[in-house]
């Protein structure tokens, strides 16, 4: 199974629970806001962080490329008081060692986009998207949109239960 930059299947989906998690407090904390909500935004900045800095490079590796340096680059958080979204951009980057005797790397920005109804507690759109085709390749092959829309909604079901 062609698992990308990701290290393997099971990976991306704890990777997803903490996109789920940065959901979780945006939507607990929905304020009216026509721009990004910076304060929320910063909250899921912090959930989401440190999941995307441990991403290992997978399949890469075993072409050398096992050096990963990935970054959370952007989260923008806005409510409109009935439905409320999140934009988040991750720059994946892998290479070779400083040892290797031949210098390679690649780099992917991906970025994730989710609407929640805030009336119905329903996640209602994820779309996950890649820059390459190596990335839009991964992403297909392990169903992004499908275990980050699955992720989201059972956190949100967690949630908005009385």
């Amino acid at each position: 199974m062609m698992t990308g930059l990701f290290q393997n299947g099971s990976d991306m989906h704890t990777k997803f629970r903490a996109l789920a998690v940065g959901a979780l407090i945006a939507a607990s904390c929905a304020t009216k806001a026509d721009a990004c909500d910076m304060l929320v935004s910063n909250l899921i900045t912090n959930a989401v962080r440190p999941a995307i800095k441990t991403l290992g490079c997978g399949d890469l590796a075993r072409a050398g490329m096992d050096v990963a340096d990935h970054a959370l680059t952007e989260v923008c958080y806005s409510s409109n008081a009935t439905t409320s979204t999140i934009d988040m951009t991750a720059q994946l980057h892998c290479s070779t060692g400083s040892g290797a005797f031949i210098s390679a790397s690649v780099s992917e920005t991906i970025t994730a986009h989710a609407t929640i109804n805030g009336g119905s507690c329903q996640v209602t759109d994820v779309r996950v998207n890649a820059s390459g085709e190596l990335g839009e390749l991964a992403l297909s092959s392990l169903n992004a949109e499908g275990a980050a829309r699955t992720a989201l909604q059972d956190a949100m079901d967690k949630v908005c239960k009385p």
